[in-house]
């Protein structure tokens, strides 16, 4: 008689890999609304900066508008002030900031990103 040897996973390793699952969705749970903050912001400095009326704002102009869109979509790492305002070689404005967001996974565990959206895209 041959005897074929049984093969699967085990309760304990289906233990482990369920336990790691739930550590990496965990994870991907505190980390998506930081990344989708981060592109919030950046579509905002590319909106402002190709906006035809913002062509010839003024600075405080630009934070202020920078402001209102950070209100409606809310927005709340980024401000204004926090800007970079330089005149592209196009003539647009060229708006940038950088910014760091501290993510609490557990007990002493901190997460730190920084992000540096720019509205050129680099």
């Amino acid at each position: 008689m041959n005897k074929s040897k049984q093969t699967g996973f085990s309760f304990g390793n289906f233990l482990i890999i369920l336990v790691l699952l739930v550590f990496g969705a965990m994870f991907g749970f505190k980390l998506i609304p930081a990344y989708m903050e981060n592109g919030k912001v950046q579509n905002m400095l590319e909106a402002i900066s190709h906006d035809p009326d913002m062509q010839t704002a003024s600075i405080a102009e630009l934070r202020s508008s920078f402001d209102k869109r950070a209100s409606v979509n809310w927005v709340t790492t980024v401000k204004g002030a926090d800007l970079v305002i330089e005149k592209g070689q196009d003539g647009r404005p060229v708006l940038s900031t950088s910014n760091e967001v501290r993510i609490k996974l557990m007990g002493n565990m901190t997460l730190l990103l920084e992000f540096n959206p720019s509205s050129s895209g680099k």
